[in-house]
């Protein structure tokens, strides 16, 4: 029996696709396939640089805790267009993340604490969690 690529069928239901991939002989049935499954996580800040001299530092040193936790930019620090409602963000950053429990990971981290409240102290932010979908 021949399948679609799990792309193809991602599009379908988790179903077919946890089915296809225990059939395919391409894919191993394994814990590569709870990897595969699992939704990536996303931290949305939202922020307004009240100290830009002090948060200089932040800017140089959090790219490193980033990348240690497996994450990347998906938006860097740049200034926004309100399309709908009254949000009006100044700046925005967007961290993609293996998973919800990998950033929360990150934000975790105790080498990481004097970067966030140097972050605290320098900017008025709001900081929210999404997980991504298929």
């Amino acid at each position: 029996m021949a399948f679609a690529p799990a792309s193809i069928i991602l599009t379908n239901n988790y179903l077919s696709l946890t089915e296809a991939l225990y059939n395919s002989r391409s894919i191993e049935y394994s814990s590569s396939l709870k990897e595969l499954l699992k939704m990536k996580g996303y931290l949305i800040l939202d922020f307004s640089i009240k100290d830009f001299g002090r948060f200089k530092e932040y800017i140089e040193k959090i790219p490193a805790f980033i990348k240690k936790h497996g994450g990347k930019y998906i938006v860097q620090g740049v200034e926004s267009e309100v399309m709908e409602g009254d949000w009006q963000p100044e700046r925005v950053v967007v961290l993609e993340f293996p998973s919800t429990d990998v950033a929360k990971g990150f934000l975790a981290d105790p080498e990481a604490q004097p970067l966030f409240s140097l972050r605290h102290d320098t900017t008025d932010s709001k900081l929210i969690l999404v997980e991504g979908c298929f």
